[in-house]
């Protein structure tokens, strides 16, 4: 009896043709989880001549093959759902590979729960909100205008801070005189606290650097 009229062959045959959309799946539409694309292709299309082989009822047997005395369906269906299980494992460990990278670049972009840096970033979105004080309107200070605002702010803490310290509802910190180098009309001179006035010269830090790396790009 022909093997292609039995219905364990039309069986088999369905069940590889199964295994092999669901390889070919892996293999191209989800390409980027093999680390090797010319290999998953090659093996595919060493699945696909042997399906052919046994479509049209024969099996050429090769150098490749010197142990394989008679054709076996099942022998062969086994090291087709060997090669799948093993191409699903890769694809599993890959995929743990990929999202434990993806855990540690959260993490290490994460911003710390520190109240100091969220005050920062806080003081900086203020000073773009409230304050209107665009990257364009912060372009056009090409003198080290932020800069010397910021340290102005930390100078007064460094030099000040103590009469804050000492007494701290007197305001008599806040009536400091603005240093030499203050770079803006003396209004816009306003001391609060030692603690306020760095996250002010912080964010100011950030604006200069900012600024900077504006540059730069427009550079090339």
């Amino acid at each position: 009896m022909d093997i292609q009229k039995k219905p364990e062959f039309t069986e088999t045959i369905n069940l590889v043709k199964a295994v092999l959309e669901r390889l070919e799946f892996h293999a191209f539409e989800e390409v980027l989880i093999w680390s090797e694309e010319h290999a998953s292709k090659a093996l595919l299309r060493c699945l696909k001549k042997t399906l052919s082989e046994f479509e049209n009822g024969h099996l050429v047997l090769t150098s490749s093959y010197p142990k394989l005395k008679h054709f076996s369906i099942d022998t062969v269906t086994s090291g087709l759902m060997t090669a799948l299980d093993q191409a699903q494992e890769r694809q599993d460990n890959l995929n743990r590979e990929i999202d434990e990278l993806k855990d540690q670049l959260a993490k290490a972009q994460a911003v710390p729960e520190c109240s100091a840096i969220k005050d920062v970033i806080g003081e900086r979105q203020r000073q773009i909100s409230h304050e209107f004080y665009s990257t364009e309107h912060d372009d056009e200070y090409k003198s080290n205008e932020l800069l010397r605002a910021a340290v102005c702010y930390a100078e007064n803490v460094l030099s000040r801070g103590w009469v804050h310290r000492s007494s701290p509802n007197s305001g008599i910190y806040q009536s400091e005189e603005a240093p030499d180098f203050w770079p803006w009309d003396l209004d816009f001179w306003k001391p609060k606290s030692p603690r306020k006035d760095l996250v002010r010269a912080a964010a100011l830090l950030i604006a200069e650097i900012e600024r900077i790396d504006r540059a730069q790009e427009q550079k090339g």
